[in-house]
């Protein structure tokens, strides 16, 4: 059989059903060494990719910078890419009051149970722009060991809450709230600061192997109140 009569039936047809972070180019500014991409999406800043990216993907304005799950950054046509993907928020995140924007969870949970990916939106019932993407919140996604650093920590959060109190605190908007929230955000610091600590100890610090020896809470507010970290 020849290779003109192997190809006369239609291929195999494959449903794409990929999730990947996307942002929409409004503007690209190209310089010696890479070019700074502007989102049209609102709430994003500006970001620089390198002279490999352009080399490789040749972004267009209107077209989409795209992420892929393991970290992998391309670039897609509008066409190509809105005939293929539609915007997804995932689990809804709700612990507390939130009035006018709403917490997604919108990627699978990882090794340790925990999702790496989330999406903040506007929530507000009269707003036309409800169900708006505001922000996109992405976490580490494996051992920096292994991966290196590609995302934010819990502690960076924590931290950008607790400066904004602080400020509070040390202006006009001074309350007993702010007060109780700093201190709880400042112990949960501290105790994030000790697993680190211990996870180093055992050796096991940067890799998703569990410690051999898990303290109990019990353990943690003894050593914590001995003082055995400071932040």
């Amino acid at each position: 059989m020849s290779t003109t009569e192997n190809c006369q039936r239609e291929m195999p047809k494959y449903k794409c059903h990929k999730q990947v972070h996307a942002l929409k180019i409004a503007e690209i500014k190209e310089g010696t060494d890479g070019a700074m991409i502007t989102p049209a999406d609102e709430g994003f800043a500006p970001f620089f990719v390198n002279g490999e990216y352009l080399k490789k993907h040749s972004p267009q304005v209107g077209g989409y910078y795209v992420v892929y799950k393991d970290g992998y950054k391309s670039f897609s046509p509008a066409s190509a890419f809105e005939s293929g993907y539609v915007l997804t928020m995932g689990r809804k995140v709700t612990f507390s009051s939130q009035e006018h924007t709403t917490v997604f969870a919108c990627d699978d949970r990882g090794p340790g149970n925990a999702n790496h990916l989330y999406h903040i939106a506007q929530s507000e019932p009269s707003s036309p722009l409800k169900d708006t993407l505001c922000q996109i919140i992405s976490f580490q996604r494996g051992p920096i060991k292994e991966n290196g650093v590609n995302g934010i920590h819990n502690e960076d959060l924590l931290c950008i809450v607790l400066d904004r109190l602080g400020g509070f605190q040390a202006g006009d908007f001074a309350c007993g709230e702010n007060a109780i929230a700093y201190t709880y955000i400042r112990t949960a610091l501290k105790c994030l600061r000790l697993r680190t600590e211990d996870r180093k100890k055992q050796g096991v610090e940067g890799t998703n192997t569990k410690r051999e020896v898990v303290p109990t809470p019990e353990e943690v507010i003894l050593r914590y109140n001995k003082g055995g970290i400071k932040i």
